[in-house]
């Protein structure tokens, strides 16, 4: 059962990479910039740029390198009506960049980042990509500068990165907030993406074309991501980074990340899909489901196109026209399924009607032969031969409980042939 499914698994990566289109990520800096060997991209400052800032911008612009490089004289923020219209570096934080102040805020000179922190982040948008290099101030702008001009010293991944500088050393931290804006960078663990899929043990097609779905586009997106197949069997503790596809009915892992609910699928009504995210210590959990297969499938439709949706918080909800019947599946609590089949219900095992009294069995009539032919004392005893005989009987008569219905059926016959052999 294992292999066929791994076999299926394989099946649908190679026909969903076949069509699959990537998503930018940091890892395929700066060759999204790129159209025909043509650097497609615009450079901005902020009007009130620092020398750190255009420092920064200058080592990003040389690092492009010719005759790749003609993005020409860089833009001013007051220059962009529409910071989506084209491929963009922008440097600098909301003290000096007020299009960065309406990216990020303009509480601090960088919301979120303390002093001493830079930050690269990237923003997709129908296609376009924005590029951030800022900092808390203009000495970790231009820190952060200094990553993105040597990236291919240093390994870029996911959509955010935190730049801190320590004993004349840069250190990358990649974000693993726990939120699904960060999907599925939240995964990252040593610089890579490392999480397992799960589909309980007896999961339809949908749920493994689902599980193949969102690991294929995560593959696609980060090549070097450790992704794994699982059957719910096969988990022994939570203590690792899961995306559970299937509600707890039918997968024990996603039972045990919702914390076992009574009945099985109270927090899965029809008609809906769910996309809900957990933290456990430092692991994150993800079920994709719905009540029926049907909501597993378009949930993870939306995960594995997690690019072209706006994931946020720690729940999302798709809702969708059900039909009453998918809703009708084989009740499996756990990964047990319930098979009725198992089960005799209409048709009864008919009680062998006794004999009436006046009528005289084969079996009486055999003690009375053995009685009448009982000439010597040491031979046994009509009494004792049939009490022989009934041990005979009693010992057929036993059936295993968890016989299956051909053997219940198998030892019957060998039941009524005890009696009257």
């Amino acid at each position: 059962m294992l292999k066929t499914k791994q076999i299926f698994v394989l099946i649908l990566i190679f026909l969903i990479n076949a069509v699959i289109v990537n998503a930018a990520t940091l890892s395929d800096y700066p060759d999204f910039f790129y159209t025909d060997n043509n650097l497609n991209a615009r450079l901005v400052l902020g009007e009130k740029a620092t020398a750190e800032e255009v420092i920064a911008a200058t080592d990003i612009l040389f690092s492009l390198g010719k005759p790749r490089s003609d993005i020409g004289a860089a833009k001013i923020s007051s220059e962009i009506q529409n910071l989506y219209s084209q491929n963009t570096i922008i440097v600098g934080n909301s003290c000096s960049n007020f299009i960065i102040a309406e990216m990020v805020g303009k509480s601090t000179c960088f919301p979120g980042l303390k002093e001493g922190e830079g930050k690269i982040l990237l923003v997709e948008k129908k296609g376009i990509v924005v590029l951030l290099v800022g900092g808390f101030s203009p000495l970790d702008i231009r820190n952060a500068g200094q990553v993105l001009a040597n990236y291919k010293d240093y390994k870029l991944i996911g959509k955010e990165i935190i730049v801190r500088k320590s004993s004349n050393q840069l250190n990358l931290e990649y974000s693993t907030d726990t939120d699904l804006s960060n999907y599925p960078y939240l995964f990252i663990k040593e610089g890579v993406i490392n999480v397992e899929a799960v589909v309980g043990d007896s999961s339809s097609s949908l749920n493994v074309l689902a599980q193949a779905n969102i690991d294929t586009w995560i593959a696609a997106n980060q090549p070097d991501s450790k992704i794994k197949n699982r059957l719910a069997s096969e988990i022994k503790d939570l203590n690792r980074n899961i995306i559970s596809v299937g509600n707890p009915c039918i997968n024990k892992i996603s039972a045990q990340i919702a914390g076992n609910p009574v009945p099985c699928d109270r927090d899965f009504p029809a008609g809906k899909g769910y996309i809900r995210l957990y933290k456990r210590g430092d692991f994150h959990h993800i079920i994709v489901a719905g009540k029926s297969d049907e909501g597993t499938k378009k949930a993870a439709e939306i995960l594995a196109n997690f690019d072209e949706n706006n994931l946020k918080g720690k729940e999302y909800t798709i809702t969708f026209e059900e039909k009453e019947e998918n809703t009708k599946n084989p009740i499996r609590q756990n990964d047990i399924e319930v098979d009725n089949n198992d089960f005799i219900t209409d048709e009864k095992i008919q009680p062998i009607e006794k004999p009436a009294k006046n009528e005289s069995t084969e079996l009486e009539k055999e003690v009375e032969t053995l009685e009448r032919e009982s000439n010597k004392s040491d031979e046994k005893s009509a009494l004792d031969f049939e009490e022989e005989l009934k041990e005979q009987r009693e010992i057929s008569e036993e059936v295993p409980l968890n016989a299956s219905k051909d053997n219940i059926f198998k030892r019957f016959i060998n039941w009524l042939e005890a009696w009257f052999s």
